[in-house]
């Protein structure tokens, strides 16, 4: 069990409620195909409590893509993580845990699966609680804490996209079946932080190294999806995340609108070191505020205030102080400014008053005997504040207009016959 540490300032987590069916869903995009079939690492942060799971299934789902792999859930009985893979037979290979995750504490929780190479003892799959392998105890494991080869026990793991298996979205929190049938539970009572996919099988030591460490999305390619879920708040409104990493996005809630987690702090032991290129580490960098329980400063660098700056402080605090009374008294008593104040700020005011007709969209008439008035321009085309904002970076701008033709509709994928944690 990892230390409960304070997180970074800043840092928040979805709180996923199963009596309201919370989900958060990340619609399709073509990323989400062969790079997760052929091989992935799916990793979180989650605390849940213990028994709080409710009677909707034995494995709830914490990461899941509708009737493939990867599939990351938690049952409900044991209280331990489990990660499943898609067969071709159409059943589920599973590899579950024995560490119970459900003591209303932090955990870390990452699954890996390599089915790369051609030689099946070197196809792995791995299940780390807190960075360590899990002992296998499911029905399915040997119980012991190595990776799982089941390529080489005869098992046929899915390595490629079939129709109707690839279309679908990431689900998180709850289980979504197929072809728009709608969500069959699986619901989790808990809560979620810094959710991490990747395209490859990442090592342990890898796994280790960032574990407690929010990213730089950009320093790692092989990262299809960061959701670090800092958003509340954020310009991106209440019902939409974004991942960090393929500019891409989440929703809270289902279609209709409800099934929405709620925003809550997260203490998740994650924290920022000095050297952090991680945008939010930066940011706090800049601010000065503590990361980690830590301040960024170090005191002992810090020089000591002599006791004769600090009285001249305070001497010039004062006079400040009653500097600012004096003229606000002369200006209430006399409804005017005291002549010396007005000589000096007559200049001034009159070049801000031109400032800021220009800024609301007006520009001072021309000299003339009716000197003083103004005229309203409307803004050009090219100022309209739509228009104004930069695309994301790997995003192209939205074209002004648009005519483009919807493609035919096509026959409906076939739906697969099970479903991730069945």
């Amino acid at each position: 069990m990892l230390p409960q540490a304070s997180a970074y300032p800043g840092n928040f987590a979805l709180q996923f409620l199963a009596k309201d069916g919370d989900v958060l869903r990340v619609p399709h995009e073509s990323s989400m195909q062969g790079p997760l079939i052929d091989s992935f690492t799916v990793e979180l942060w989650l605390k849940v409590d213990p028994n709080s799971q409710l009677d909707s299934g034995r494995i709830v789902n914490l990461i899941g893509f509708p009737g493939r792999h990867p599939f990351l859930g938690l049952a409900a009985d044991t209280g331990c993580a489990t990660i499943q893979l898609k067969t071709d037979n159409g059943a589920w290979y599973s590899y579950e845990g024995t560490t119970p995750i459900d003591d209303g504490l932090w955990h870390h929780v990452a699954a890996t699966w390599d089915g790369t190479s051609l030689e099946p003892t070197e196809n792995q799959l791995a299940l780390y609680v807190d960075g360590m392998l899990e002992s296998a105890g499911g029905e399915d494991d040997d119980a012991t804490d190595v990776p799982k080869t089941p390529e080489a026990f005869g098992v046929k793991v899915v390595n490629r996209c079939e129709t109707g298996l690839c279309e679908e979205g990431m689900q998180i929190g709850g289980l979504y079946c197929c072809s728009g049938e709608g969500y069959s539970g699986r619901y989790l009572n808990g809560t979620l932080d810094e959710i991490r996919v990747w395209k490859a099988a990442r090592t342990q030591s890898q796994i280790e190294s960032l574990l407690h460490a929010p990213l730089a999305a950009g320093d790692y390619p092989d990262l299809l999806f960061y959701f670090p879920l800092d958003e509340a708040g954020m310009e991106l409104g209440a019902n939409v995340v974004e991942s960090r990493a393929l500019p891409w996005y989440g929703i809270l809630g289902n279609a209709k609108g409800t099934g929405r987690p709620h925003w809550v702090v997260s203490h998740a032991p994650l924290s920022c070191s000095s050297d952090s290129r991680a945008p939010i580490c930066r940011r706090l960098h800049v601010t000065g505020e503590s990361i980690g329980g830590n301040s960024l400063y170090n005191d002992e660098d810090d020089e000591s205030v002599s006791p004769a700056a600090l009285l001249s402080y305070m001497l010039l605090t004062a006079c400040a102080s009653a500097l600012c009374g004096a003229f606000m008294t002369y200006t209430h008593v006399t409804g005017s400014y005291p002549p010396h104040v007005t000589a000096l700020l007559t200049p001034c005011l009159g070049r801000l008053r031109g400032l800021a007709s220009g800024a609301a969209g007006y520009m001072p008439a021309a000299s003339g005997p009716s000197g003083g008035q103004v005229e309203k321009m409307p803004p050009a085309p090219d100022q309209d504040w739509k228009w104004a904002q930069p695309p994301r970076a790997s995003q192209q701008a939205l074209p002004r207009t648009t005519n483009a033709t919807p493609p035919a509709a096509g026959p409906p994928p076939a739906a697969p016959n099970s479903y991730g944690g069945l």
